[in-house]
């Protein structure tokens, strides 16, 4: 069985007072910019089929075994958005990754994250039948492994009622550890 798994941590935060902390979050989340990995060839993949995100911060965190067969993918990376267009600079300083999450959760609804809703229906359903009966192992980041779980639970319904994420997502709560997997199927 096919099993997804989150990225390891990476640089969010920069020790440099000239780097403004909500403009880094805002160009890591619209992927103006791929911060590097914190634990590099931390997380053991193979041997065997591997799709992961083509990330920076996912690709340097892999400890790649020998006779792993790895396929980089853009139908892994993060799902972009402009956090600034639904968090206020205020509303970061004070709330931080809960207000980073309820921005994701109405950037969804409203279909404005980079890529339309329909696209991203159509990776998630795109990956899943390719995994099926497989024991591959994908890697991936947590907003888009979150609608991958809420998908596997509700289906399409996720995509023709949008606002459902709200009820599947606690805006409230870290969504996974670092490392966190989950089976597909």
């Amino acid at each position: 069985m096919a099993k997804i798994i989150k990225i390891l941590n990476y640089e969010l935060y920069v020790d440099d007072p000239s780097v403004d902390e909500f403009e880094r979050v805002c160009q890591i989340l619209s992927q103006k910019t791929d911060p590097r990995s914190l634990s590099p060839q931390e997380l053991p993949v193979g041997p065997g089929k591997v799709l992961s995100s083509n990330m920076r911060r996912a690709k340097e965190c892999l400890d790649i075994k020998p006779e792993t067969e790895i396929d980089y993918r853009d139908d892994l990376r993060e799902l972009a958005f402009d956090l600034s267009k639904f968090c206020s600079r205020e509303d970061y300083t004070s709330h931080k990754s809960d207000a980073v999450r309820e921005a994701f959760v109405k950037a969804f609804v409203s279909d404005q994250l980079e890529l339309p809703r329909s696209e991203i229906q159509k990776q998630i359903e795109g990956l899943l039948k390719e995994v099926q009966e497989t024991d591959a192992t994908i890697i991936s980041h947590t907003f888009r492994m979150k609608l991958i779980e809420i998908y596997l639970e509700i289906g399409e319904d996720l995509f023709k009622e949008p606002e459902l994420l709200a009820e599947h997502l606690d805006t409230k709560k870290k969504i996974y550890e670092f490392g966190h997997s989950f089976n597909l199927g």
